[in-house]
């Protein structure tokens, strides 16, 4: 199943006034929020984020800041997890992007 994150309300006042990403926004609306119940029913976990001065984006880190009952619980142990990132440009902060995700899979 696919999911996205939810989107901060500063950012889509931007996209607003971008058509390009207005339409992007648009094509991907179909695509359901990810909640914590989701990712407890999933078998595994594949995240993936563009880099943003090599990290993931905030949007994807409150989603995982989110999963603390899913930790408390340990409803995540044993689950195989995957992480992918996206830059625009060569040495773009890949691998400590890839890094500072996986650290909270550790955790979970």
């Amino acid at each position: 199943m696919l999911r996205r994150v939810q989107e901060f309300e500063a950012v889509d006042q931007i996209i607003n006034q971008n058509e390009a990403a207005r339409q992007v926004r648009e094509q991907q609306q179909d695509i359901p929020i990810c909640t914590v119940d989701d990712l407890r029913s999933a078998d595994g976990v594949i995240f993936g984020s563009p880099t943003r001065y090599g990290n993931m984006t905030a949007q994807m880190k409150q989603l995982i800041d989110s999963t603390s009952s899913l930790w408390l619980n340990g409803e995540m142990e044993g689950k195989p997890a995957g992480l992918f990132t996206s830059t625009a440009s060569t040495h773009g902060g890949q691998e400590t992007t890839l890094l500072t995700m996986m650290v909270p899979l550790l955790y979970l």
